[in-house]
């Protein structure tokens, strides 16, 4: 292979390259705008360690190859889909028009102006089009010092023109994707199982795996959206009997001796479900002594800093065999030890195989060229079972649940006009009651929720300037009796009145969806002997909540999406729909058209507001024809104004918590004019025009017309009620189980 600068300190040591290189969430984003784009199959150039690829297949059931000219991406690489090749030199081991779509991402400023030809060239011959990232500019922010050629996009275009006249080329600089980077990505969601990904350090993965360390790694969890727990997993595995269905470690096991790691194993083998499956990583000794004998063995250098260092082949096998280690397995010694503690159907496993889907597609093997990797499944269990194990079965298990949710006191569950939260509650609740779950709903009189119980507890106030937390006080006194014979006490309000019963019931088990800001005043007065399991709307309020202090899980709100048919004839008049108050900005939005010279009609509640004489400003800014004021209208009314809009604008900047109108106007097949504003990017990426400031904003007035309507549709079904239950029943599940947060 060449002499080039991308080994091991590239990737990991941050001096002149990356620090500590992992899967972080620009990846997902990437994948996101390639879906766009449709490929039949890819070729990823540059592609480093290849996690693009590796999702590609496993998202798009698609072929993604990456080509990469380092040792240590291929030592490290995610994918077994991964060709050790370097891209300057022709021809590269493919065949004419191969792959539909080639991509490179940062990849192409790292060549020399006499080494770009060649590639673009290769690049046409190999794939029907590209789509590609490249820094145009050389700033003080670049971490990379191995970019040598800066130039503008005119030049890349025309060299590509030169180079490959037919050849159609997309490029997207780096400054560009970066600003994308700001607004949230979507990542994988949990599948509904219970998974760990043990001694994780920074290898973590997303679809809802615990990733676990002794090391405290919030920090890098919550910026790249893991699901993270610190733990001494050698003082035990905090998890019921039979609650999990897969674990997963890698090179942990060799950390311990013989008798902790058979301990540490029989945790395993306790907390797995009834065929529940094991995978364990650790360093095969058979393939690095073969390595030692061969006189290969300082290949591993790309790997691992103790062999860059080494003076001989003997001290690098023992860097990558025993240094820091308390034993050695083989697999017939650590199938021995895995069958002994009960484990069944013991194999060796390929790097990028497995028996489970879920290892197959959602994990990394991380060191596949040096690495054992063994599987096992617990047996059935064969003795009887305590009471105790058996309610925790039952528990976790698919059997229907008893559910108790509690709205606020201010209005009616379904909402009779205005109402977010209570229409959220609403759908959840009947969402639940489908799926064959018993769901009693406490919610105001005159509430009324298909296939549920409903506990009346007063009239609806109905309006803000009333005491809330009092009101909820009051309702919770009247209900409180009625909450001990349901398994799962779920909150929808303020206050959280929920956990006053929890702390004179330390067995209930209960949880709390927030709607919006939690005021520090109350929430964050003192620490409660108990975990909260507190749950946020978005990702943003996540990191909002994470910033006060608030540990959180998200599920993103859902509408019933058959009470929004799509439309695909829309008129020319634009629509704010939302309440009339000063933080959702209808007059941005006035000042929006006005500019643009478009109409617009003003739809939204006047009654639950706190400022009667900004609504009487709004209605003066209105002409009564291009610019109507409608206030506010029932569903059947506000679905005519949603179906028969060119677009909604949505221009708040307050930190919108979610933003459901967004979603019903997607619903609709109505594209969304949107300020990138707290969680609302999370939602409008088809079917949208996310803007930075408002001229922004004016400006998409006139490229709203190329989103369609089913490109809309398409991406609200992302948030259907079915979608919503399904999160909240896998929450519910873990509580119930005793993983609590």
């Amino acid at each position: 292979m060449s002499q080039h600068p991308y080994t091991r300190s590239y990737f990991e040591d941050g001096t002149f390259g990356y620090h500590m290189y992992r899967d972080f969430p620009t990846h997902w984003r990437i994948i996101e705008i390639l879906k766009t784009k449709k490929p039949a199959s890819v070729l990823d150039v540059g592609a480093s360690r290849g996690y693009i690829c590796k999702h590609m297949e496993a998202e798009l059931g698609i072929k993604a190859v990456a080509m990469d000219i380092s040792e240590h991406a291929f030592h490290t690489r995610a994918t077994d889909s991964f060709v050790l090749h370097d891209a300057r030199k022709a021809p590269w081991p493919f065949k004419d028009k191969e792959f539909d779509l080639a991509i490179s991402m940062a990849f192409m400023e790292h060549l020399t102006e006499e080494e770009i030809p060649t590639v673009m060239r290769e690049m046409a011959r190999v794939s029907s089009r590209a789509y590609l990232t490249i820094t145009f500019d050389k700033t003080p922010q670049d971490i990379d010092t191995t970019h040598r050629v800066f130039k503008p996009l005119e030049w890349w275009m025309a060299k590509f023109k030169e180079q490959a006249p037919d050849y159609p080329v997309e490029i997207m600089s780096v400054e560009e994707a970066k600003k994308i980077e700001q607004t949230p990505i979507e990542l994988p969601q949990p599948d509904g199982l219970v998974k760990l990904n043990i001694g994780s350090f920074l290898d973590m993965f997303h679809y809802g795996w615990e990733n676990i360390d002794s090391q405290d790694l919030t920090q890098f969890a919550l910026q790249n959206g893991y699901l993270f727990k610190q733990l001494d997993i050698t003082k035990g595995i905090p998890k019921p009997d039979n609650s999990v269905d897969i674990l997963y470690f890698s090179h942990f096991l060799e950390h311990l001796d013989r008798v902790q790691g058979q301990t540490f194993l029989k945790e395993c083998f306790r907390v797995l479900k009834p065929n529940g499956m094991l995978r364990v990583a650790v360093p095969d000794p058979k393939i690095l002594c073969e390595a030692y004998l061969k006189h290969t063995i300082m290949d591993y250098k790309f790997v691992n800093v103790g062999v860059e260092k080494a003076p001989d082949e003997a001290e690098a096998l023992f860097h990558l065999l025993i240094a820091g280690h308390k034993t050695i397995y083989d697999f017939e010694s650590l199938k021995k030890i895995l069958e002994s503690v009960g484990f069944i159907e013991v194999e060796r496993m390929p790097p990028f195989k497995s028996h489970s889907e879920a290892i197959e597609k959602q994990t990394i093997s991380m060191y596949c060229t040096l690495s054992l990797y063994v599987e096992g499944r617990k047996s059935e269990i064969k003795q009887e079972m305590s009471s105790k194990a058996k309610l925790t079965l039952k528990a976790t298990s698919n059997s229907k649940l008893k559910i108790a949710l509690i709205s606020t006191p201010m209005l009616t569950v379904f909402p009779r006009n205005y109402g977010g939260l209570e229409d959220v509650l609403g759908n959840l609740a009947e969402a639940l009651a489908k799926m064959g779950h018993d769901v009693t709903v406490f919610a105001p009189n005159g509430s009324k929720v298909e296939g549920c119980e409903v506990v009346e507890f007063g009239e609806p106030l109905e309006r803000v300037n009333v005491n809330w937390l009092e009101a909820e006080r009051k309702a919770y006194n009247f209900y409180k009796d009625m909450l001990k014979d349901y398994q799962i006490i779920h909150g929808m309000n303020w206050y959280g009145m929920e956990y006053a019963y929890k702390a004179m019931n330390p067995q209930a088990h209960v949880l709390h969806t927030h709607h919006g800001g939690a005021d520090p005043s109350w929430w964050c007065r003192s620490k409660p002997p108990f975990n909260l399991n507190f749950i946020a709307i978005s990702k943003h309020m996540q990191q909002v909540y994470a910033q006060q202090g608030i540990p959180s899980r998200f599920v993103h709100n859902g509408i019933n999406l058959e009470k929004y048919p799509l439309s695909k004839e829309h008129g020319k008049r634009f629509l704010f729909l939302s309440r009339i108050c000063k933080f959702k900005a209808p007059d941005v939005a006035i000042h929006i058209a006005k500019t643009a010279n478009v109409p617009l009609d003003v739809v939204g509640a006047t009654n639950f507001i706190d400022d009667p004489n900004y609504v009487e400003q709004v209605k003066n800014l209105c002409d009564g024809e291009k610019i109507r004021f409608i206030g506010e209208v029932d569903h059947e009314t506000k679905l005519k104004y949603l179906q028969n809009a060119r677009a909604i604008i949505i221009p708040g900047r307050w930190g919108e918590p979610f933003g459901l109108h967004s979603v019903e106007s997607l619903c609709c097949g109505t594209p969304v004019i949107t300020l990138a504003d707290g969680g609302i990017p999370e939602i409008v990426k088809e079917g949208g025009i996310i803007c930075s400031d408002v001229q922004s904003m004016i400006d998409a007035i006139s490229m709203i017309d190329k989103i369609t309507p089913n490109s809309c549709r398409k991406n609200a079904e992302r948030f259907s009620r079915q979608v919503m239950a399904q999160g909240y029943l896998q929450l519910y599940r873990e509580i119930l189980s005793g993983d609590e947060w």
